[in-house]
């Protein structure tokens, strides 16, 4: 099993939201706070970061199996 940790922080005052696919969660990472996204996967997963101008998006391409998870310091969050 692989893990991938990715900490997305929120250096801004503004609340930030991105959309985590192929789930179609929807997150928020309050003004100067951060969360975690733990990958797990059967082989080593591929994660992309899409930015524009209205949404940010953090895309895990397979493999199959593979599972996200959004953490708030220990805590689990859900989408909303």
């Amino acid at each position: 099993m692989a893990t991938i940790e990715l900490r997305i922080s929120n250096g801004t005052s503004r609340d930030m939201v991105f959309h985590l696919e192929p789930w179609g969660g929807k997150y928020v990472v309050h003004g100067h706070r951060a969360v975690r996204v733990v990958t797990e996967a059967p082989s080593a997963p591929v994660l992309e970061w899409e930015s524009t101008d209205e949404t940010q998006t953090l895309v895990v391409h397979g493999p199959p199996g593979a599972l996200a998870t959004v953490y708030d310091g220990q805590n689990q969050v859900s989408a909303e």
